[in-house]
């Protein structure tokens, strides 16, 4: 099994007993996600993974916006060795999870907290992690496009992908390039 602890990661005393445990149990599966704990100078209220957003099990899930973080995700070792991470992507545990679906890997949840996310506050009370949102969304958006073929759906997957490209342009400043998304948008509906 792989699993990920980053600088700013924790797991809880029971992470690999009850992620293996629930691999064990799924044969079918190649990943667990547990819950995550969010820990320190977030920028909202947030508690855990799992009560923010839902968590990925399928390429369906990352197409339409789902994410996790590493250190809640346990595999099995020859799936992480052959998916590897490319280093050459900024956003490289997204691009992981896109992977990992796109080559027809199921995963399972056990919605248990075993790890935790640290933030960690700057000493001038700064968050350690510079927001990035634009350039997060606008990379999650290109992976939504090269992925698209894999959805369940793909017209619909289009439609909203034309509607969420304009939100970004106009989020961005970008009013020509929304405007250009909005006429695709409109003429794929």
């Amino acid at each position: 099994f792989v699993g990920f602890l980053d600088s700013d990661d924790r797991y809880l005393p029971e992470f690999l007993e009850r992620q293996i445990a629930r691999l064990e149990a799924e044969p079918a599966a190649d990943m667990v996600l547990c819950d995550v704990r969010y820990v320190g100078a977030w920028p909202r209220d947030w508690k855990t993974v799992f009560g923010r957003r839902t968590p990925p099990v399928s390429m369906d899930d990352m197409l339409a916006g789902s994410w996790f973080v590493p250190v809640g995700m346990l595999l099995r070792r020859e799936v992480a060795q052959a998916i590897a991470f490319d280093t050459e992507v900024y956003f490289e545990d997204t691009d992981f999870l896109f992977r990992y679906f796109a080559a027809g890997h199921h995963a399972v949840l056990l919605p248990e907290v075993l790890a935790e996310y640290v933030k960690q506050a700057t000493p001038n009370g700064a968050p350690q992690k510079t927001d990035e949102r634009l350039r997060k969304r606008r990379e999650m958006l290109l992976f939504q496009e090269r992925y698209a073929g894999h959805a369940t759906n793909p017209d619909a997957h289009t439609v909203r992908l034309h509607r969420r490209w304009v939100k970004y342009h106009l989020a961005s400043g970008d009013r020509a390039a929304a405007g250009q998304r909005a006429g695709e948008w409109w003429r794929c509906r």
